[in-house]
């Protein structure tokens, strides 16, 4: 008798229409997808329908491992990683014999088993994919939190913010005597050599930035079509606390163009989360999206937890959207052309990121307009420059392997977008652009806005800091272009942000009145005020080019206005990032890694 098909078994059992079973048949047809992938991918059966069904098949009983638990100790660590790829793990033992859950019976499972129990007899039972993560989930948590924590700490400690300022000591220690003896017996000269610098400083890294911008103007190349077969992609969706956008993002996944048995999409969850686990649940997501639920531990930081949710990650590659990202529907398969069309050292790709509420008010405008000068031109100059790209924190999709390899994200830096751009290049990996737009939401109000720039510029504290402990392997791994786009674009703004209040107040109190401590010479007062009517004049430019140029893929302006008058206005978003960079310093000294949530949901206009 003729074996039936697992379409016609649940066509019988009423789980399967006849039309769904042609549809999903034409799909496997154009994308090489497993006709049970393409089943529930397209939400056309239930998982546990389509394994019952697998089970009836086979003739093999069916197990719910929820209900009846496998035996834990036949779960060993060393094997995870293989439990994981091909979907299956020890279920029960006896004196002969060895029974496996499995999702589905094939010569790779076999093979292992036969290499793991060569003296018994191997049996199966059919189980869900659902069931067997969360079997993994629970045996493994332990380990899989202190890998997500320490990976990269126990692989390269060199470029973990752990213990930020342990190599910094002695340097920190010199440069404070030294600073102090100067201003103590020449103060005069000393200060007037240290506000020297400090315009220097802000000279070179205004005429930085404003040259690797020039250098991002031209058209992008156009990308040919991906026609390879299409790989697993896995996207992984932090939230904390996150309701209000959260079903605007789940039906922006929806709408990616990329077959849905393909997509591997995880929310990355605290397990104590309760209000953002159920709110998931009440959403009723496609079987594709599953909950990743990360256990408590610290740091508590959106890094570690992607680093916990990337050991479950099926995918080839692997990319990140925040709770209120709408990514392009052929994002994915523009940045599968990218690679394709690039060589095997291409690790990331970086998407252009903007905010949908830019119009909320003058606040979000400036900062649209720093989005749109950064990602829109800075980014394309680093590339075509070929110098390491600080990542944006959410679009980049990176090599699923070469993440891993690399020891993931690091769990302690706030900032783990631009660390790993720099982690990658200084590992010999480079990263591109792709102009694919996700639309973001801009926070509209100054609390806000300063608590996650804060959060930022902290972050690009320590990666400044991790990034130049050593000089020379930093030089030998990333060239001295490299070096100068870590000094002018994430270090020395810092310095600047800090110091110059400082500067300005000493100046007023020190160099005017009747009898003057300090004189400034005439050249160095012009000097002053060149740098400030040339860092306006460079900023207005560059805000001027980057309104002009901001457009959707599909050729309508980003911007409905010109925002002309917050280009002309743009030096007093400067004076914010002043305030953030204290709070982000004293954040450094007293809790270096703690994650200033930023609150989602507030937007007052849209796209």
């Amino acid at each position: 008798m003729q074996q039936k098909k697992i379409g016609e078994i649940l066509i019988e059992k009423g789980a399967l229409k006849p039309i769904e079973l042609e549809t999903a048949l034409e799909i496997q047809a154009k994308d090489n997808s497993m006709l049970g992938k393409i089943l529930v991918g397209e939400d056309y059966v239930r998982n546990f329908d389509l394994h019952k069904a697998i089970a009836e098949r086979f003739g093999l009983e069916f197990v719910d491992l929820i209900k009846t638990a496998p035996d834990h100790e036949l779960l060993k660590l060393e094997n995870a990683a293989d439990y994981f790829a091909s979907e299956f793990v020890p279920f029960r033992q006896d004196e002969n014999s060895i029974t496996i859950a499995v999702t589905n019976i094939n010569e790779k499972i076999k093979t292992w088993a036969a290499s793991n129990y060569p003296n018994r007899e191997v049996k199966f039972v059919i189980t869900s994919p659902y069931d067997i993560r969360h079997v993994l989930q629970q045996r493994f948590s332990e380990h899989h939190d202190e890998e997500a924590r320490l990976s990269l700490w126990k692989k390269h400690p060199i470029y973990s913010a752990r213990r930020l300022f342990a190599s910094y000591r002695p340097n920190i220690i010199v440069l404070a005597l030294l600073s102090a003896f100067t201003l103590a017996f020449a103060y005069s000269q000393g200060f007037i050599s240290i506000v020297l610098f400090m315009n220097f400083l802000f000279l070179s890294a205004v005429s930085f930035k404003l040259g690797v911008f020039l250098l991002g103007q031209g058209s992008e190349k156009e990308l040919p079509g991906y026609d390879k077969e299409i790989p697993v992609y896995t996207i992984l969706l932090p939230l904390y606390r996150e309701m209000a956008t959260l079903p605007k993002l789940i039906n922006a996944i929806k709408k990616l163009d990329y077959p849905k048995a393909k997509l591997d999409v995880k929310f990355v969850v605290e397990a104590d989360d309760h209000i953002t686990i159920n709110a998931i649940k009440n959403q009723a997501p496609p079987q594709y999206m599953e909950i990743i639920a990360v256990p408590f531990s610290l740091p508590r930081t959106k890094p570690k937890a992607c680093n916990y949710a990337l050991n479950f990650a099926r995918g080839e590659f692997v990319t990140i959207y925040d709770a209120e990202d709408l990514p392009h529907p052929s994002q994915l398969k523009t940045v599968l052309a990218k690679f394709a069309a690039s060589d095997a050292w291409l690790a990331c790709v970086q998407a252009r990121l903007n905010y949908y509420n830019y119009n909320d008010n003058i606040l979000t405008r400036w900062f649209a307009l720093e989005y749109a000068t950064w990602f829109d031109s800075v980014m394309k100059g680093l590339e075509r420059a070929k110098m390491p790209i600080p990542l944006g924190g959410t679009s980049n999709h990176v090599r699923t392997d070469v993440l891993k390899q690399i020891g993931g994200w690091d769990a302690f830096n706030v900032t783990e977008d631009a660390d790993l751009g720099l982690r990658l290049a200084q590992e010999g990996y480079c990263t591109e652009t792709v102009d694919s737009l996700t639309l973001e939401e801009a926070p509209n109000n100054l609390g806000l806005w300063i608590r996650q720039r804060t959060r930022w510029i902290k972050g690009f504290m320590q990666t400044y800091f991790v990034h130049m402990r050593d000089i020379r392997k930093l030089k030998r791994n990333i060239g001295l272009g490299g070096i100068l786009s870590l000094q002018f674009l994430i270090g020395i703004p810092v310095v600047i942000y800090l110091t110059s209040p400082i500067l300005l107040v000493a100046s007023l109190v020190l160099a005017t009145g009747e009898d003057p401590v300090v004189i400034f010479p005439q050249w160095l007062t012009l000097f002053c005020w060149f740098n400030f009517c040339y860092g306006v004049a460079a900023h207005i430019f560059m805000c001027l080019v980057a309104s002009f140029k901001a457009i959707k893929p599909n050729g309508e302006r980003l911007f409905k206005t010109r925002m002309i008058f917050s280009c002309l206005t743009y030096q007093f978003y400067a004076l914010l990032y002043i305030v953030a960079a204290f709070r982000a310093l004293y954040q450094l000294i007293t809790d270096p890694h703690y994650w200033e949530k930023t609150t989602h949901g507030l937007a007052k206009t849209g796209t």
